[in-house]
């Protein structure tokens, strides 16, 4: 049997646009050529989120009804050239014509009421004018790059939305009629209450919020004036398209409307018969009492509260609670991506599954490449505006079908997830687990008294990349479903064998769409009804073989104890002990565990939360977060994997490095140009290796090139010869008469890509140079014995680079963020820019102290700087002041120039980037302020340390601090007043970062200071004054030591003897000691090592902000 999943459309178009409709009048899609105007596609389910809503206001009551498509109560006539809805509300009579012409659509609404109302209209449309799959990569994404304008004029306000990325397109909203409110984002329309109840936050307000927001959900919403409605009334609302818009925004384009007031039309009666399921219909859980959470769970840490109510917590063993009350108070829905499988391998058996709070119990799911793998879809609205998304449960209560919704709280494991909802006389558990090391994920519904319920399970099947691009073949046994890959999908090329089976405790039986919805569209859903029963359990299995692997019948309980021990037992850091600090101790302990879990997802099944497509690794993330992370807890095996599959990647016609790839069978698909920092990791890691491990042999090993003109694999070398090869084309890429990397096109910042081509090869990055620095410098320290030849080259290659740094780059003592090399060297993001008023970048200035590049004098100079102008009450950023935005106009930089969005890189506060300033400041000896400034970013209790800080989910790494600007206009005016705290400031997207991973290594090399060096244990500490005491217990290479870090003069003690090891010092003063290793044999007995520092004035360092 074949599941259909390609929905029945008609087409309207009328010599411009293409509107494709859905049999309930709702709008499928709107084309020009390849581009796709609205931003969602509807369905015969959902909807659309494009509607008119009718509100009539009954003294301080608002009763309100949307009148298109299946949302709506309307009758629907779907003609060539227009679309009729027609029905009643509150005793009044409606009718809404749509009409194409050409490039510009109008809704003519008609009103009739037998006594006099007050009603007023709201006709909201989202906006997406993209390429279709631009769109459908990331909608979200897409929005941050549609600047809006709003125009107001006599007759109310004009709404235009124009592309800033790719074609510039343009749409225009206006109405015929006088309006009195517009709005610009589906946060501001639809709110975070709609998660709960499935209605837009606006219906209940006055009014739309008259001011623009360039969020990630562009919407344009226009709202007339109430009126009195005593007789027939017609208000037209329209659209219009322009494919071709180069010119920014200012002014509205003249419309002249064609459309009439239409007459009243005859419409077909539709059938009023209820359908088994109605997403409209939804259950959600009761919010739980003390006495509930304490039957519950044996122990409460890091409690979330706000006037006076618990908002989240963590237990023990570093589960996540979130009640429900939190949820409708985040933009971002909490939720957990789950690998499995041969997770540290990060090859083809790794299984992944994406659940969100608000009753999506699996989406995502995927084996292996998580983008063209893809069993269930993924959740593609923040609002969870569409429920035919992943996989949902109904429930039946009081004989009708309920969707389960908000539950009363969400507990996220490592491994596991479980919605509780709590109801009239029960509570219903739903179970989401897997074993660590299995391919398999099993669901489980539970009724905790017994009661036995009818359930549909719904699950919308894709088999690919995107739903609706192909019919699903599937074969139906007993209770068994198996779903196969279909022949059109690219992993049928790859992976014929390929598919997943879901299997049931339960008999089941298959409802249609028809039966279930009342519709004749195909949506790709797997409808499963069960009878009777007070439990259900569901596992999906996954091959790429021809058979699947034997089923395993764990619980909950188990798959829970085997994911949190994988994580606990993956980090040598065992406990941290303090008389003190304790408290905010744990809070780390329990960050870096799910640190350790979000920089697994990075690595073994690269996507995020937000950025839901992925299956890439970046050259750039997988050499520093997976690189970092498995150095730091001594993994030095998969390190010596990583490298091999990285350097397999490099390109035989230059020596660079693609900016992204994909591995096994995918591994012609990659990015075949790269930013000029790209060819530089893959050299700094492998030397951080060798430097570690004095594995030299890895550089005889023989690994293919990758050839560009063939997009394969072949010729291959030793990697000394890929090495050889690298520098070589290194040294050819700079600018002429030095020895300066070119820029090419871009550094770490991808939204400082030169909008100028020719500087690709004329500019330099501060950043950039001093990463190439320290790369060279320590291959030369490297390969001194070994390799003497190449030492000596790389020797003399980094002190050219470093000359040339100090005559170019560092410039009245400050570090340039670029340098422009014409006839005359310009100076930019440095205090002698005179073009883009940007002073200071904070990247140049923390690379330098890391690399040691800043001479020791200019450190206090340069820390004040950062201090003055970069950091700020939730962490520093990129740069002092926002890159100027012209609506989308091109001058200096590309995605900076053109992102309407102030969030992301955009609004600097890039999480990774504070990392490594933390890093900084371990390695110029300010202990003191790196501790303090890690809470800046720690999510746990954030708004204990950033009190303007909103609400976030609490155990999934942020990627950046989003600073609460409606507009970038509004940022540029308000930019001060985020060192006041006196903006709130929001998480950004979630998860796909290397910041994890960077974390874990920051925290174990840089500020415990534990690391390996040659063979042999390393410890150079940069801990606070405020840890004098701490106790740590570690395991070195299987060796149970317990590390006790003291204040005083700089010495070592084993066992309890002073001892004098080799002491090596870095150009700051910090003072490390290598330990060889055989004096850490001991198995059986705890090594105890007592080692003192010098902790920095970090009194002085505060008098001397408050003075600056």
């Amino acid at each position: 049997m074949s599941i259909k999943n390609q929905p029945l459309l008609t087409t309207m178009k009328q010599g411009g646009l293409t509107f494709r409709f859905l049999e309930f009048g709702d709008v499928y899609d709107i084309r020009f050529e390849h581009d796709q105007i609205n931003l969602f596609k509807g369905n015969s389910i959902d909807g659309m989120p494009a509607n008119i809503y009718l509100r009539v206001h009954d003294n301080s009551k608002i009763h309100f009804t949307p009148l298109l498509g299946v949302k709506s109560n309307s009758d629907v006539q779907i003609h060539d050239d227009h679309v009729i809805y027609q029905g009643r509300f509150e005793n009044i009579k409606y009718q809404v014509v749509m009409r194409l012409d050409a490039f510009t659509w109008t809704y003519a609404v008609k009103l009739e009421a037998p006594t006099a109302r007050i009603v007023d209209l709201m006709y909201g449309q989202d906006i997406g004018i993209n390429h279709e799959h631009a769109i459908l990569n990331n909608e979200a994404y897409n929005a941050q790059y549609v600047d809006i304008k709003a125009f107001e004029h006599d007759g109310g306000y004009t709404l235009c939305a124009r592309q800033n990325e790719g074609r510039a397109q343009l749409v225009q909203i206006g109405c015929k009629q006088t309006t009195r409110a517009f709005s610009t984002d589906g946060f501001q329309f639809f709110g975070l209450s709609v998660k709960e109840t499935g209605q837009p936050d606006i219906m209940e307000e006055d009014h739309l919020a008259n001011f623009i927001e360039q969020y990630e959900f562009t919407y344009l919403a226009l709202q007339t004036n109430r009126f009195k409605l005593d007789q027939t009334h017609d208000i037209v609302f329209y659209g219009h398209y322009v494919a071709d818009h180069p010119d920014i925004i200012t002014k509205p384009r003249p419309i002249k409307l064609t459309a009439k007031n239409e007459a009243w039309h005859q419409v077909p009666i539709s059938g009023t018969d209820a359908h088994m399921l109605d997403v409209k219909r939804r259950i959600n859980g009761r919010s739980p009492d003390e006495r509930h959470f304490k039957e519950m769970y044996a122990s409460f840490q890091h409690i979330e509260s706000r006037d006076g109510l618990m908002l989240s917590f963590f237990t023990r063993r570093h589960h996540h609670v979130v009640l429900n009350r939190k949820e409708v108070l985040v933009k971002r829905p909490h939720g957990q991506i789950i690998v499995h499988g041969d997770v540290l391998q990060a090859g083809e058996r790794v299984m992944t599954v994406t659940h969100f709070m608000t009753g999506l119990f699996a989406s995502h799911v995927a084996l292996g490449n998580n983008q063209q793998h893809k069993l269930i879809s993924s959740l593609r609205s923040a609002q969870d505006l569409f429920k035919t998304a992943g996989l949902r449960i109904y429930v039946k209560l009081e004989g009708i079908y309920r969707l389960l919704g908000m539950p009363s709280y969400y507990d996220m494991g490592s491994h596991t997830a479980r919605w509780v909802y709590i109801i009239s006389g029960d509570v219903i558990l739903i179970d989401v687990f897997a074993m660590a090391d299995s391919i398999q994920q099993t669901l489980t519904i539970e009724s905790l008294e017994g009661r036995t319920y009818e359930f549909i399970v719904t699950c919308q099947l894709v088999m690919g990349q995107h739903p609706y691009m192909y019919d699903i073949p599937t074969r139906v046994t007993e209770r068994d479903i198996t779903i196969f890959v279909p022949k059109e999908a690219m992993a049928a090329a790859h992976y014929p064998r390929m598919k997943y089976r879901i299997s049931s405790s339960q008999d089941w039986q298959s409802v249609s769409e028809e039966d279930a919805f009342g519709c004749t569209s195909q949506h790709g859903l797997l409808i499963m009804r069960f009878a009777r029963s007070d439990n259900i359990r569901l596992d999906i299995q996954a091959t790429l073989e021809d058979r699947f692997e034997p089923l395993n019948s764990a619980t909950y309980d188990i798959a829970n104890q085997e994911g949190t021990r994988f994580y606990t037992t993956l980090s040598p850091l065992l406990s941290m002990k303090h008389p003190t600090e304790q408290s905010r101790l744990d809070q780390l302990d329990t960050q870096l565990f799910w640190y350790a879990q979000n920089a697994m997802v990075h690595y073994a099944s690269p996507h995020g939360l937000e950025q839901f497509n992925g299956a890439a690794w970046g050259t750039r993330d997988v050499c520093q977060g997976p690189i970092e992370c498995f150095m730091a807890i001594q993994r030095m095996d998969i390190v010596r994997d990583i490298l091999l599959k990285v350097y397999k990647r490099q390109f035989l016609e230059t020596g660079d490095f693609p900016q992204w790839f994909m591995a096994e069978q995918y591994h012609t698909i990659q990015s075949h140009h790269s930013h000029g920092d790209i060819i530089i990791w893959p050299l700094r890691a492998l030397v951080r290796y060798l430097s570690a491990t004095n594995d030299f042999s890895i550089l005889e090993e023989t690994i293919p090139y990758f050839i560009i003109k063939d997009n394969d694999f072949g010729n291959p070398h030793t990697l000394l010869h890929h090495i050889e090869h690298q520098i070589d084309a290194i040294k050819s890429n700079v600018i002429a008469g030095t020895h300066l990397p070119a820029y090419g096109g871009g550094d770490w910042d991808d939204t400082l890509q030169p909008a100028n081509p020719a500087w690709t090869t004329k500019m330099v990055s501060g950043w950039t140079t001093a990463l190439l620095y320290e790369t060279i410098r320590d291959l030369a320290a490297v390969l001194a014995e070994t390799h003497q030849d190449q030492a000596v080259e790389a020797r003399q290659l980094a002190d050219a680079i470093k000359d040339d740094y100090h005559a170019h780059i560092l410039k009245d003592d400050i570090p340039a963020g670029f340098v422009i090399f014409e006839s005359a060297k310009k100076y930019l993001l440095h205090p002698r820019d005179k073009t883009t008023g940007l002073r200071y970048r904070l990247l140049p200035l923390v690379r330098a102290m890391i690399a040691e590049l800043t001479p020791p004098e200019l450190l206090d100079t340069q820390i004040d700087i950062i201090d003055q102008h970069l950091n700020h009450p939730d962490g520093v950023r990129l740069m002092d002041a926002p890159v100027k935005y012209h609506h989308g106009q091109k001058t200096y930089f590309s995605r900076a120039e053109t992102a309407a969005n102030f969030g992301r890189e955009i609004g600097l506060q890039y999480v990774h980037a504070h990392i490594r300033y933390l890093e900084a400041m371990a390695n110029i000896n300010k202990a003191d302020v790196a501790y303090e400034d890690m809470f800046k970013i720690m999510p746990i209790l954030l708004n204990q340390k950033v009190r303007h800080a909103v609400l976030r989910q609490s155990n999934v790494y942020f990627s950046s601090s989003d600073a609460d600007f409606a507009t970038r206009e509004h940022a540029r005016l308000g930019f001060g007043l985020i060192k006041e705290s006196a903006i709130p400031v929001k998480g950004g997207w979630r998860l796909y970062s290397s910041g994890p991973g960077i974390f874990i290594g920051y925290w174990i090399w840089h500020a415990l200071g534990i690391r390996i060096h040659a063979d042999d244990l390393f410890i150079r500490p940069s801990v606070p004054r405020a840890l004098d005491g701490l106790v740590i217990d570690f395991m070195y290479r299987g060796h149970p030591l317990r590390i006790q870090y003291h204040e005083g003069p700089i010495k070592v003690m084993i066992d309890g003897r002073l001892v004098t090891f080799i002491s090596m010092t870095n150009r700051y003063g910090m003072k490390g000691h290598r330990i060889p290793k055989n004096m850490l044999r001991s198995k059986d007995t705890v090594i105890t090592i007592d080692i003192w520092f010098e902790a920095t004035d970090k009194q002085a360092h505060i008098n001397k902000k408050a003075k600056s």
